[in-house]
């Protein structure tokens, strides 16, 4: 969650961070109890479909129902992934989003993008990921990357979300371990208030067992 200090004020933090609200929402799915069935993959094709309720938020027992259909093909060199889902609510907030990757094999080269919006209201995103993936090291791949993120509309009717990322990643095979380290950059702006940029830099490992 990204949060903002409204400019050249000290001491409390602004509304924005008040019950820790998000503004650099992507409408990825929460963690909830759900059963889901996915139809066997023809010619590249897939469709997944399935129902779940809220069971980690007290006081919350919507339910939630998802569809979506996946296409993953090779052609030649490059290697594409596109999915396109559509999340019914019992509020108002039924989502709609897509994305596409692709990956140029011999380079590893790889352009990623995703979109989304919320059927309700004007609350919608933009994301771009390009990145490269090499054996520079006989340690195991090494990803550079660096994304793009554009918000509009999330908690505070008319205010809009930037966030710039550049990152990298070691693999280390022999150890099934990732060293990552990345920096981002925030802004927000609404109507009401002026708020302070944020920077964010973390390293850290994922170990796999």
């Amino acid at each position: 969650t990204a949060c903002f200090h409204e400019a050249n004020v000290t001491g409390p933090r602004s509304p924005l961070e008040s019950g820790r609200r998000n503004h650099t929402m992507s409408f990825d799915g929460s963690r909830r109890f759900r059963v889901r069935y996915d139809t066997p993959v023809f010619n590249g094709f897939s469709a997944s479909v399935s129902y779940g309720q809220e069971v980690l938020s007290s006081g919350n027992d919507n339910d939630y129902t998802d569809v979506g259909t996946r296409y993953v093909q090779d052609y030649g060199d490059y290697s594409v992934d596109a999915r396109l889902g559509y999340s019914f609510r019992d509020t108002s907030n039924d989502l709609v989003m897509g994305s596409a990757a692709v990956l140029h094999q011999p380079t590893g080269l790889n352009l990623a993008v995703s979109a989304g919006r919320k059927v309700a209201g004007d609350a919608d995103y933009a994301y771009i990921k390009a990145g490269i993936t090499r054996d520079y090291i006989a340690a195991g791949e090494t990803s550079f990357s660096v994304d793009y993120y554009d918000g509009n509309d999330f908690v505070v009717a008319g205010s809009s979300t930037s966030s710039v990322g550049v990152a990298v990643v070691q693999r280390l095979d022999a150890y099934n371990t990732e060293l990552y380290a990345t920096h981002r950059s925030y802004d927000f702006d609404d109507a009401s208030a002026s708020y302070q940029d944020l920077d964010v830099t973390f390293v850290g490992a994922r170990w796999e067992f």
